[in-house]
């Protein structure tokens, strides 16, 4: 966070919360309401997967916690990267729009499966691909099953 990004709040004597400004003035401060349903709609893994990805207190992190944190795949990321719209890549890897958006907005997380799916993505994009556009063999009834009907 650089000193652009910096919001500097203070509290008067008559206990009114101004933001100061860059030039100096002070303005009222309204703080944004804080959305309870969303936080209490999380679960434990969203919950930590939020706090490993905030910048903010990215300089508490210990050394293994970073290492988790590159670990973790950002959809939003990969999207880019592959040059697709939100739409693209839906249809393409066959992932929920509503979820994708979901997921790069983080309103949600990936679950861990998805996480899965999303660093094979990352790391074979087009063999990915390739598979989920091959039409599924039929298969035949194993011997025994075939006999029985």
């Amino acid at each position: 966070m650089g000193e652009d990004d910096t919001v500097r709040i203070r509290v008067r004597a008559d206990g009114s919360v101004v933001r100061e400004l860059a030039d100096g003035r002070e303005v009222p401060h309204v703080a944004t309401p804080s959305d309870w349903d969303r936080v209490d709609a999380m679960t434990d893994e969203d919950a930590e997967y939020n706090a490993l990805m905030d910048p903010d207190f990215e300089p508490f992190l210990t050394d293994e916690d970073r290492e988790k944190i590159k670990k973790l795949p950002d959809p939003k990321r990969i999207r880019k990267k592959l040059k697709l719209t939100q739409k693209e890549f839906s249809r393409r890897y066959e992932i929920p729009l509503g979820t994708l958006r979901d997921w790069e907005r983080r309103a949600r997380f990936p679950d861990s499966a998805a996480r899965a799916y999303l660093t094979v993505i990352s790391r074979d994009p087009k063999g990915v691909a390739a598979l989920l556009a091959e039409p599924e063999p039929v298969e035949e009834p194993a011997p025994e099953l075939a006999k029985a009907s």
